[in-house]
């Protein structure tokens, strides 16, 4: 990240929308790096749904959205990187779910929590909601517990937890597709961008 921002400090005011996965993850090293290499630019952040965000985009409250889906969208949106999602389950607890899955999973409106209930509807699989949180930690702290299997991009895991396997019976989940939505086309938006995209991409290979 700090070869990217690297070079003459670019200036303006950046309003920025993340998903709390990207804020909670390593988006602050990023906006520290960027901060640093230019600090004629100012950052005001925003954490929340991607849905909502970009609605407060379209409403001209926001310039740049980092955020996920589970499909495609429309061209507005840049594809920064794409991965699978796992069942993320406590490392050393044994998956024994009984009739129903029990789910760690983010309030609606949420593609995690949409992607994990459609797959389970394929597949036939009674589901209900065992924990209900607005944080990523949360959801992982339910699914180390052993108290309910969180969905979550595969370079979210972290020691402590497993991806479930088919052979334990869980179904296969989409991938994951992590985009930029960008509505101002200054440099110092191009260059956080760019930025995001190379800490993404490594912290996924990484992982």
């Amino acid at each position: 990240a700090r070869a990217r921002l690297s070079g003459a400090g670019l200036k303006g005011r950046l309003r920025i929308g993340s998903s709390e996965d990207f804020a909670g993850a390593w988006l602050a090293e990023v906006l520290q790096a960027f901060h640093r290499a230019h600090p004629g630019a100012s950052i005001e952040l925003k954490v929340g749904v991607t849905a909502d965000l970009l609605r407060q985009q379209a409403r001209g409250k926001l310039d740049v959205v980092f955020g996920k889906q589970c499909s495609r969208v429309r061209d507005e949106g840049e594809l920064l990187w794409e991965e699978e999602l796992v069942w993320a389950w406590g490392e050393d607890k044994a998956w024994l779910p009984g009739e129903r899955v029990p789910l760690a999973v983010f309030p609606e409106p949420c593609v995690y929590r949409e992607a994990a209930i459609a797959a389970l509807g394929k597949a036939r699989r009674a589901w209900s909601p065992a924990s209900e949180s607005g944080s990523m930690a949360g959801c992982l702290a339910a699914a180390q517990a052993g108290f309910a299997v969180a969905p979550v991009a595969r370079s979210q895991l972290r020691p402590g937890l497993r991806a479930l396997s088919r052979e334990e019976g869980m179904p296969a989940l989409p991938n994951a597709r992590f985009y930029a939505f960008a509505r101002s086309a200054e440099p110092v938006a191009r260059a956080l961008v760019a930025a995001v995209r190379q800490t993404g991409q490594r912290r996924r290979f990484a992982g």
